[in-house]
C-alpha cells in the first residue's frame, strides 16, 4: 500500500506505478533507466535471487549499467541513470543475502544504499499511526490504494512547477539539508552514517517545500519530524555510528569465539586434551577467558574477506584487545 501511494506522486494508473524485483539484472538495469531523475519502486524483494540482489543493490545506486562488447568488439553505449528507489519486502537485504549459496554478508557499500526500516509506525496499526476516521487499518488500506489508482501524478507536477518559479528554493533546501544531517547525527559518527542522513535529508526537504508550495497539506515540520524518527530508527537498527566494516568485523570475532570457545581452542593447562582444527588457545582470567589465535586462522576463518588488522586495532583501541609493541 504505501509502494502504491509512493508511486503516485509520480505516476502510475489503475495497475500502479510498483516495478517488481522479480527480473534480470539486464532487465531492471532497463527499468532503472526507464525511471531516470525520478523514484523507481520495486515489489517484494523475496522475489530476487540472493546473487542477484547482491549486484542489484550496487547497480540502482550506482547509477550505471554495466560495460558491455558489441559483436564486433566495440564497447556499447551504456546507460546511466539518477533514482531514488523504494523496495518492499518481508525481509531485508541481509536476510535475502544470507539465503545465497555463498552465504554472503551484506557490504558496507550495500548498507548506505539500501536502507532497511521496520513497516511499523509502532502504534499497533501496522505502518499507520492513526486510522483518521476508519475502524480498522485494513479499510484505511484500501482507501488508500483506491485512491492510488484513481489519482496520480498530480503532485509531482505541481511540485516541479512551483520548484522552477522560485529558484531560490535550491538555497533553502541545500541550507536545509545542511541543517537537518548537522541536528540527528553525531559529531563523532562514520561518514557512512552522514550519507545515509543526507538521503532521509534530501526526503525531509521535498516534503517541507511540498508543504510551503500548497502541494500537500501536512503542517510545517512534519515530513522533517517524519524524517528524523525514520533516520534514528535505522540508526539504531544498525547498533552504532562506527563504520559498518567495523561493526561487522566485530560481530564475526564475536560468534567465531560464540560457535568455537570450547570446541577449537586448547586450554590452558589440560595439555592431554584433543582439540580437532585447532584455532589457538584459551586462558581463564577474571571474569571469563582469553584467547589466543593463529595469525593465519584470524585472517581466513576469523575475518575472511576483511580488513583483520583494522579490526585488531579497533579491538585495541576498545579495550578487547591486548596490543603489543607492534
Amino acid at each position: 500500500t504505501l509502494a502504491q501511494a509512493a508511486g503516485s506522486v509520480c505516476g502510475g494508473g489503475p495497475n500502479g506505478y510498483v516495478s517488481s524485483w522479480r527480473a534480470t539484472d539486464n532487465a531492471l538495469e532497463g527499468v532503472a533507466a526507464l525511471h531516470n531523475d525520478g523514484l523507481l519502486v520495486l515489489d517484494e524483494m523475496s522475489q530476487v535471487d540472493a546473487d542477484s540482489a547482491f549486484e542489484v543493490a550496487y547497480l540502482l545506486a550506482n547509477g550505471k549499467a554495466k560495460s558491455r562488447m558489441s559483436r564486433d568488439a566495440a564497447l556499447r553505449a551504456t546507460p546511466a541513470w539518477r533514482v531514488l528507489f523504494l523496495s518492499t519486502g518481508e525481509i531485508g537485504l541481509a536476510d535475502k543475502l544470507r539465503e545465497s549459496k555463498r552465504n554472503r554478508r551484506p557490504m558496507a557499500g550495500q548498507d548506505v544504499r539500501v536502507i532497511d526500516l521496520a513497516a511499523d509506525a509502532g502504534a499497533q496499526l501496522g505502518v499507520f499511526e492513526t486510522l483518521h476516521d476508519f475502524e480498522r487499518a485494513q479499510e484505511l488500506a484500501d482507501h488508500i490504494k483506491s485512491a492510488a489508482a484513481a489519482h496520480y501524478g498530480h503532485a509531482l507536477r505541481a511540485f516541479l512547477d512551483a520548484l522552477v518559479r522560485d529558484p531560490q528554493a535550491i538555497v533553502r533546501a541545500r541550507e536545509f539539508i545542511a541543517g537537518f544531517v548537522a541536528e540527528v547525527v553525531p559529531s563523532e559518527a562514520d561518514g557512512q552514517v552522514r550519507r545515509v542522513a543526507r538521503r532521509f535529508a534530501v526526503v525531509a526537504a521535498a516534503g517541507e517545500l511540498a508543504c510551503e508550495f500548497g502541494v500537500v497539506p501536512w503542517p510545517e515540520g512534519e515530513a522533517m519530524k517524519a524524517a528524523a524518527m525514520l533516520f534514528c530508527e535505522w540508526l539504531a537498527a544498525r547498533g552504532g555510528i562506527e563504520a559498518a566494516e567495523i561493526a561487522a568485523g566485530l560481530a564475526a570475532v564475536r560468534q567465531f569465539i560464540e560457535l568455537h570457545g570450547t570446541s577449537r581452542f586448547a586450554p590452558e593447562g589440560d595439555p592431554e586434551r584433543v582439540v580437532q582444527r585447532r584455532a589457538g588457545f584459551s586462558k581463564r582470567v577474571e571474569g571469563g577467558f582469553s584467547y589466543y589465535v593463529f595469525p593465519e586462522v584470524w585472517r581466513d576463518e576469523v575475518l575472511p574477506g576483511q580488513d583483520a588488522g583494522r579490526i585488531a586495532r579497533e579491538l585495541g583501541r576498545r579495550g578487547m584487545m591486548k596490543m603489543g609493541a607492534d
